[in-house]
């Protein structure tokens, strides 16, 4: 592992709310956001007090004015224009919305190396427009952070480009529901993203689709990939990559998935429907690769790690497991009490209960498991069955494979805990 999972998400979440591509989306409470709207017309633009020019200094012109924590920029109807680069880093939130993939077009065509949209150390939305890409150029770069999520965006190259650069230390960074054509290649992973997840998207001739060419624990779900070089290549510092349910039509003859060498664990699961008319051909370079072609989940081991607490400390964390799952064992790095929940809001009701008190009400409760110095581990029998009863995140369809945990020190030291289970997923 590369390093340990996060805190839970920066985005506040309540209420229901509309998205492209069908299904329902949790939308953010937007009571504590505040919203700057975008015009792009000709003339001084009175929401923004910027001049008449590019899209994008009226969008660097709406960053300025949002000085709270959490902020929204909307995009009207129309074409908008990319001049000039804007990195944009802070430790709030950010939207910048159109008004959908037929409403706002956002193009980036012009002759610079940077990417159109940088964004470091913040959690960051972009939805609901169509981007068009110049060859060579580069939509949008994640340099850091945590919390980036790309959903109902349709990114169309001219003559190439790249829509999506993960470049640094992004964590969970999440890319939805998303449409990418003539892209060279659509997402490239530069350096070691954390949990990336890539799910219900559609890529038509790209060159490659996916370019996981470092990164821990990439999911590729529910994607469709189209073309003369609709493939995924797994890279050479990639590790614990996952492809499943996707679906791969081409009408040429590249290989559909290239698992280059160095490449650690690379899962391709094949009884979800991931197909292709050429047949599954993987070019095996990479170590421990498998290719599960069979109706029954494959065991898994997962961990995570706290920060340092102190004796009888508790930290909250989570865990990537799947929206449904079997807990088969248990084992804690050094004696601990840990507890697992279908929701965050009830590990937060939860937090104050002490030992050997039963919860009451609807509390939640999965797994409440206590490790001491001479049993550390444990097989769980009966097998514990979970989910995950948090609505779905923001700009997703599925519920998050995200479970909350209560990690609390045992030990007389001050340690970091890390808690390790093995399981099974019991829904995609």
């Amino acid at each position: 592992m590369l390093g340990r999972l996060g805190r839970t998400s920066g985005f506040a979440t309540s209420g229901d709310g509309g998205g492209g591509g069908g299904g329902t989306v949790v939308e953010p409470d937007l009571d504590f956001w505040k919203t700057v709207y975008v015009s792009g017309e000709a003339g001084d633009d009175a929401a923004t007090g910027a001049s008449p020019g590019s899209a994008l200094a009226t969008v660097g012109a709406a960053l300025t004015k949002l000085d709270g924590p959490l902020g929204r920029v909307v995009l009207s109807y129309g074409q908008h224009f990319i001049a000039a680069p804007l990195v944009v880093a802070n430790t709030g939130g950010l939207i910048i919305e159109g008004q959908g993939v037929e409403g706002t077009w956002l193009s980036h065509t012009d002759d610079y190396a940077e990417p159109a949209l940088s964004f470091g150390d913040l959690p960051v939305t972009l939805r609901g427009f169509r981007a068009v890409v110049g060859d060579g150029h580069t939509f949008a770069a994640f340099t850091s952070g945590g919390d980036q999520h790309v959903c109902d965006v349709s990114f169309n190259g001219v003559g190439g480009g790249t829509a999506i650069d993960i470049t640094g230390n992004s964590y969970q960074p999440k890319i939805s529901r998303c449409s990418f054509t003539g892209l060279t290649p659509a997402i490239l992973f530069t350096t070691g993203a954390e949990l990336a997840a890539i799910t219900d998207c559609r890529f038509q001739s790209c060159d490659p689709a996916i370019d996981v060419h470092a990164g821990y624990g990439t999911v590729i779900d529910r994607c469709v990939f189209f073309g003369d070089y609709g493939r995924v290549v797994v890279g050479i510092d990639a590790e614990d990559t996952k492809i499943s349910s996707c679906r791969f039509i081409s009408f040429g003859l590249g290989d559909a998935v290239v698992v280059e060498g160095g490449a650690l664990r690379t899962r391709l699961v094949t009884n979800s429907g991931l197909v292709t008319n050429l047949g599954l051909i993987v070019n095996d370079q990479g170590q421990d690769t498998r290719i599960i072609d069979r109706g029954l989940p494959m065991r898994e081991v997962a961990s995570v790690t706290t920060i340092p607490l102190a004796t009888d400390e508790v930290d909250e964390v989570q865990i990537r497991l799947a929206p449904s799952y079997r807990l088969m064992k248990i084992e804690t790095s050094q004696p601990a009490r840990v507890r697992v929940y279908a929701t965050g809001w009830q590990r937060i009701d939860d937090s104050a209960r002490p030992i050997g008190t039963d919860p009451v009400g609807d509390h939640g409760l999965v797994l409440e498991f206590v490790t001491t110095a001479e049993l550390l581990s444990m097989s769980l029998s009966p097998v514990v069955e979970g989910f995950n009863g948090d609505p779905p995140d923001f700009g997703s369809l599925s519920p998050s494979p995200y479970i909350p945990l209560l990690v609390q020190n045992l030990d007389p030291a001050t340690e970091e805990i890390t808690v390790t289970f093995t399981w099974i997923a019991t829904e995609a």
